[in-house]
């Protein structure tokens, strides 16, 4: 059985069966001015509104908190043997 750690590696199912990749993330980290301010511009053109600056914080907060819980999720999965097929 091959140890693990969930936070840096992921299991990955394709056509040569499971295997175990490293974990990345090519997101760059932004501060919360430059977040706010990427959010607004993401945003916008889709929504066909004028976003405040505390819309697009709130907004931003939502969507991060929803990919944590994905991640969450993801980290469980593959903790979990009860989960393989």
């Amino acid at each position: 059985m091959r140890k693990h750690n969930s936070r840096k590696q992921i299991r990955h199912t394709g056509a040569r069966g499971t295997e175990w990749r490293r974990a990345g993330s090519s997101v760059k980290p932004l501060d919360a001015a430059n977040l706010v301010d990427q959010t607004i511009a993401l945003w916008k053109p889709r929504l066909r509104c004028n976003l405040s600056r505390e819309d697009a914080g709130q907004i931003a907060e939502k969507v991060t908190g929803f990919f944590n819980i994905l991640a969450e999720w993801s980290r469980t999965d593959v903790g979990s043997p009860a989960n393989e097929n």
